[in-house]
């Protein structure tokens, strides 16, 4: 995977396979509940990030009513 890659290539310390299952442990206990809560609100937006910089910028722009 690219962290495991990143990991063996001396990146950063904290780059790690523990430190990265904490992230996302903490991504889903404190995150992961707000697009449900925000969906339900009907004020969530979704933007595909792995989309080109331009289209995503153009993409939050609009969602922003920007």
């Amino acid at each position: 995977t690219r962290s495991s890659r990143r990991e063996s290539n001396g990146a950063r310390a904290d780059d790690n396979a523990e430190v990265i299952r904490k992230r996302l442990d903490v991504y889903r206990e404190l995150t992961e509940p707000l697009v449900s809560y925000y969906s339900g609100k009907g004020l969530l937006r979704t933007v595909d990030g792995m989309a080109p910089v331009e289209e995503v910028t153009a993409a939050i722009r609009h969602a922003l009513g920007a």
